[in-house]
């Protein structure tokens, strides 16, 4: 197997059986703001390849941490939104009439994650 060869599988990540490469439900959130996703991800990708530039450049230690702060606050960024998008799709699908304490405690949960995640 190479780095390529790991997928989603039914019980995780891993390098499971071919058969099984796309077993895994899609996630309807991460369809539906695919193109936001995308744009944010490659966003981080260039900010990565600014740390690559640095390094390359024996830029100073403090402007490789810098470039590296921000990537990590990309990462960040991208997890919570994807974590945001979950918590609304899967936990107060509004197709099954969430009350408003579900709605309520999803919103402090989301609130908590990007807390978390600065």
């Amino acid at each position: 197997y190479t780095p390529w060869d790991i997928w989603y599988t039914p019980v995780g990540i891993g390098n499971a059986d071919p058969d099984l490469r796309w077993s895994a439900p899609l996630m309807e959130h991460t369809v539906t703001n695919k193109t936001r996703l995308l744009n944010r991800t490659k966003r981080t990708l260039g900010q990565l390849t600014a740390v690559l530039r640095a390094i390359d450049a024996d830029a100073a230690c403090t402007d490789v941490m810098e470039r590296i702060v921000t990537v990590r606050g990309a990462i960040d960024g991208l997890m919570a939104q994807v974590l945001e998008d979950h918590v609304r799709e899967h936990m107060i699908d509004a197709r099954r009439k969430p009350t408003a304490a579900e709605t309520r405690a999803a919103a402090e949960l989301v609130a908590v994650i990007k807390k978390y995640l600065r």
